[in-house]
């Protein structure tokens, strides 16, 4: 038995559930969202301490380097959704001006007939509200002096104006997947990530329960059950136990849950040309995979590039010497 990361499990749970999900083969709703979550707790894990690395940081760092920092890190998600969507319209012919420039949400939960990713856009978008905190200083010095406090407030005021600004304004046609309605489960998911000391869990899975506690009520197996479940084994589990042969093909998933769910719908439809009738577990199955090597692919690019450029010059001065 091997210790392995729970929230990364968690992770590969997730994508695996929306591409389940989506395939039929069970019905587990709310993945993408803990997965904003995730993405606040990652933020705080991976990207946080490079910001803090930055001469200067809080007080006076270069505006320069923090959003270089920054916005680097944004670009990691940005740059392959938009060339995946690029590919994929120039394979099929279309063109979609709105799923490119990632703010299709505002359009509609079903704009280019579904040739867009809502749960990107949506984070991608609520990087960008995150970001302004890193640039004015007053609010840096406050999370640097305490950030568990401040991101507890930052997550209850990100609430109540969520609730506040879908009550006087219904976008419920949009199915609601808009920033500023749903920064709070992202903030949630930073706040997780600062929970250190067993006082501080307590008050976070608190608050997470009162925040969630009206949808779990009204509409329990909805989307937020899933994602209150998990939040709250985030902040309660550091490490699980898992044999040895899990941990490799568990960590694939995860790590490459990006272009699983990039990739997800065209590995089905690629199937279904094979086979009408394909069994959903092999659906999930292939598309998984097809993420996987996606995703191996995308990371080993610039090594891929060299290569295919030696080979070519190497072809070339063979040609030149015949």
């Amino acid at each position: 038995m091997d210790k392995f990361d729970f929230s990364l499990l968690l992770r590969a749970f997730s994508i695996f559930s929306v591409v389940a999900t989506h395939f039929g083969l069970y019905e587990l709703v709310g993945g993408s969202l803990y997965l904003i979550a995730l993405s606040g707790f990652n933020f705080v894990k991976y990207t946080m301490p490079k910001l803090n690395s930055i001469n200067g940081y809080p007080h006076n760092p270069s505006n320069t380097e923090l959003f270089h920092a920054y916005f680097r890190f944004v670009g990691k998600l940005a740059l392959p959704t938009i060339l995946y969507l690029f590919v994929v319209f120039i394979i099929t012919g279309q063109n979609h001006i709105f799923s490119l420039l990632l703010v299709s949400n505002f359009i509609s939960p079903d704009y280019a007939n579904g040739m867009s990713y809502w749960f990107l856009e949506v984070l991608l978008q609520i990087y960008l509200l995150f970001s302004i905190i890193f640039f004015i200083k007053p609010i840096r010095l406050s999370i640097s002096d305490s950030p568990y406090r401040f991101f507890f407030l930052a997550s209850l005021i990100a609430y109540i104006i969520s609730r506040t600004c879908i009550y006087f304004f219904d976008t419920n046609d949009l199915f609601n997947r808009l920033p500023h309605l749903l920064f709070y489960l992202f903030l949630l998911g930073v706040l997780t990530a600062f929970s250190k000391t067993t006082s501080q869990k307590i008050k976070t899975s608190i608050l997470l329960t009162a925040i969630c506690a009206e949808a779990m009520i009204t509409r329990f197996g909805g989307l937020i059950t899933f994602y209150y479940f998990a939040v709250i084994a985030t902040i309660w589990c550091k490490n699980i136990y898992l044999p040895k042969s899990l941990c490799t093909p568990i960590k694939l998933v995860a790590m490459s849950s990006l272009f699983i769910y990039l990739s997800h719908f065209q590995s089905l439809s690629l199937l279904k040309k094979i086979n009408a009738d394909i069994a959903p577990e092999i659906s999930v199955l292939f598309a998984l995979v097809v993420g996987i090597v996606l995703s191996t692919v995308w990371k080993k690019r610039f090594v891929l590039i060299s290569i295919t450029k030696t080979r070519i010059s190497s072809s070339m001065q063979s040609k030149t010497v015949v």
